[in-house]
């Protein structure tokens, strides 16, 4: 990279470009304009679903915290990775109902 090229416009190859990818990484963690996205889902497939999601600020403050009720059961190999069952999310609302909560959140 360049010094002219900007950082936050760059994504170095973290297994050719160490150096590189320690800075652009300290560069972005120095801004304060990022958050953190946590998600526990029903699978790892491309049909799975979020079933608690939480969102922090640069400070660690939590932004959003919530389980999610999802439209398909949660199945036992993923209540075992992350605890949540379907009686756990029974009350919860859907993604839905708290998509607008995470927009705010990231933005």
């Amino acid at each position: 990279m360049t010094q002219t090229q900007n950082r936050s416009n760059f994504t170095p190859n973290p297994f050719t470009d160490k150096q590189e990818s320690i800075l652009w990484a300290k560069d972005l963690v120095s801004r304060d304009n990022w958050r953190i996205l946590d998600c526990e889902t029903t699978g790892l497939g491309n049909d799975a679903e979020i079933c608690q999601i939480t969102i922090i600020d640069p400070l660690g403050q939590v932004l959003l915290n919530t389980l999610v009720n999802p439209s398909t059961v949660i199945p036992r190999e993923a209540t075992a990775v992350h605890g949540i069952s379907d009686d756990t999310v029974f009350v919860a609302p859907r993604f839905d109902q708290v998509f607008l909560n995470v927009l705010k959140a990231v933005s």
